[in-house]
Formats: C-alpha cells, sequence, structure tokens
C-alpha cells in the first residue's frame, strides 16, 4: 500500500512539473507587450528606380532557397533596393471599404508638411483591436513621402 501511495505522488509531481510550465508559456502572450520603433530608411542609398527594379527582379528570379540564402547575407542597402523595386509593381485590388476606412482602421487625411522638408506624412490610420477581448491590436500607422518621390508605411 505505502508503495501505491509513493508512486502516486511521483506521478502528480511529473505532471505537475510539465504543467506549470507549459501553462506559464501558453498565457505569457496576454502579458508581454512588445514596441517596435524603427528609424526611417534612408533615401541617400538608392540610386534610381531603375536600379532598385533590376536588384528585385533578380531577387525574385531566384528559386525560394537561394532567396533565403541571399537574404541572410544582404545588408540594410541591398534590402531596401530589393523593397523598392518590390514597391514598383502595381497590383490592382477592388475592395469596398466603409467611411471608417474600412477593418477597424479610421483613415483621415493629413495635410502636406513644409514644402522644404524631405519628408512629410500624407496620411494616419489609427488600428483597433478586434473588440473581443484576445485581439487587441491598436495604433499608428502612417503613409510617408520621402524625397525622389517615394513613399513608406511606418
Amino acid at each position: 500500500m505505502n508503495k501505491k501511495i509513493l508512486i502516486i505522488i511521483v506521478i502528480i509531481v511529473v505532471v505537475v512539473a510539465l504543467a506549470i510550465p507549459f501553462a506559464i508559456y501558453t498565457i505569457s502572450p496576454l502579458f508581454i507587450s512588445n514596441t517596435i520603433n524603427e528609424p526611417l530608411p534612408t533615401t541617400a542609398a538608392i540610386t534610381n528606380k531603375k536600379a532598385a527594379s533590376q536588384e528585385y527582379q533578380e531577387f525574385i528570379s531566384m528559386n525560394e532557397q537561394d532567396r533565403i540564402n541571399v537574404a541572410k547575407q544582404m545588408n540594410q542597402r541591398q534590402k531596401n533596393m530589393v523593397m523598392i523595386g518590390a514597391a514598383q509593381i502595381n497590383n490592382t485590388i477592388n475592395e469596398n471599404t466603409s467611411a471608417q476606412g474600412g477593418a477597424g482602421v479610421a483613415i483621415q487625411k493629413q495635410p502636406q508638411g513644409n514644402a522644404t522638408s524631405a519628408i512629410s506624412t500624407i496620411r494616419t490610420g489609427s488600428f483597433i483591436g478586434a473588440g473581443d477581448g484576445f485581439h487587441n491590436a491598436e495604433g499608428l500607422a502612417k503613409v510617408v513621402q520621402l524625397e525622389g518621390g517615394y513613399t513608406i508605411l511606418s
């Protein structure tokens, strides 16, 4: 009888030792908040749109594994060139949106900044959560006009 109690206690200890870390790992995203604050990319390194388009075409023509390997070895300037080349691809999407901007995004027109400024905000949008108490996405997105006619989403 004493052996059975000892075996039950060991089993309970093992289950608890596994269940507590799993429970903490599972619910930890509810209590962790991350803020991302990255600087705007510089346009000084960008030579022209044609070069960016050419780098993008070279990158996209590779197979998936080559792209992964090349991307790991790219410096920030090369990544920016590929991204600017990708931004030149014109894909049209037809979507009906509400007056509020649809899908929880409130869009408002921003006045153009100082004419001498190299960077100005074109539009901003406020993200709101899904309202279910779990998917709490909120923040501000900006469409920023850079010198040379480039636009980025920040």
